[in-house]
């Protein structure tokens, strides 16, 4: 069929519009991605087990977590994201077995990741346990907030055994302590921490982990017992005779002055069953509770 010039000239006409149309929908798609009114995404109670990157979709919250979620792969958070916890929600970052867990939120000092309880008061939220060693394990520009349990009984960020990086963070408004650190954990890289108004000690942790802390660019305020007696004080733990974290070995465990005391309220061995060595520098402050 011969098609004259003014044929041509509709059809291509046509043909721009459709593309105009085209684009114009696919703009619209994204356009509704990122809208400041964006429903929040809930995410399934399910065990993640294949990597899962969460992004930044409104200007609110952008995930819920309805429940305690086991993360067996990658979690992958964005710049700006805010994840909000129903009561006794939170996650397990696990790589026991085949499970190759780990957490990567990395924000940014003008967008952190946001930590923090459907309901804004102390203890709203569960936890994030850290079981992993995996070294992608990065906390970074976070805000971690309102969790602990309603009875106080669990620390916002519980580290048995796993391994972080926690930097530039801010730990504030828990019903129980900032954090918890066992004699198995690795806290390497822990810099310029923020731990404030918590309802307990900011640090719950080990002997043998308090070489790790960055002396006095943490800052540790504001914390509090239930009676309103100040926190204000590093706890240096043993539980039991099992979990003292004993300091051995031939480096030698320098503690730095945090610029609020060290309280011990148990034996803290050094060198018992093997060599080991610790130097406490000038500044600190070490309380003891007796025997």
């Amino acid at each position: 069929m011969k098609m004259n010039k003014m044929t041509y000239k509709v059809l291509s006409l046509s043909f721009i519009a459709s593309l105009l149309l085209f684009f114009s929908a696919c703009e619209k798609e994204e356009d509704d991605m990122d809208s400041p009114d964006a429903e929040p995404v809930e995410l399934s109670c399910s065990d993640i087990n294949e990597d899962k990157t969460l992004t930044d979709i409104s200007d609110g919250v952008d995930y819920v977590v309805p429940c305690m979620i086991e993360v067996n792969a990658g979690l992958i958070i964005e710049p700006g994201v805010t994840i909000e916890f129903a009561q006794e929600a939170g996650f397990e970052i696990q790589d026991y077995g085949d499970a190759q867990g780990y957490i990567s939120a990395i924000g940014t000092e003008s967008d952190p990741i946001r930590f923090t309880g459907e309901l804004k008061t102390e203890g709203s939220w569960y936890q994030i346990q850290m079981k992993s060693s995996d070294i992608r394990n990065v906390m970074e520009y976070c805000e971690v907030e309102y969790a602990g349990n309603s009875d106080g009984s669990a620390a916002a960020i519980h580290m048995d055994g796993g391994k972080l990086e926690l930097k530039n963070s801010i730990i504030q408004n828990n019903s129980s302590y900032g954090m918890f650190v066992g004699m198995s954990s690795d806290i390497s890289g822990f810099a310029n921490n923020t731990f404030a108004n918590n309802q307990n000690y900011p640090l719950h942790i080990a002997a043998n982990q308090v070489a790790q802390l960055d002396g006095q660019n943490s800052s540790y305020s504001g914390n509090i017992s239930d009676g309103g007696a100040s926190r204000d004080e590093i706890y240096v733990f043993s539980n039991s005779i099992y979990e003292r974290g004993y300091i051995t070995g031939q480096d030698v465990h320098v503690w730095e002055n945090p610029g609020v005391p060290f309280y011990i309220n148990e034996l803290v061995y050094v060198g018992e069953t093997d060599e080991g060595a610790l130097r406490i520098m000038e500044g600190c402050d070490i309380s003891f509770g007796q025997n």
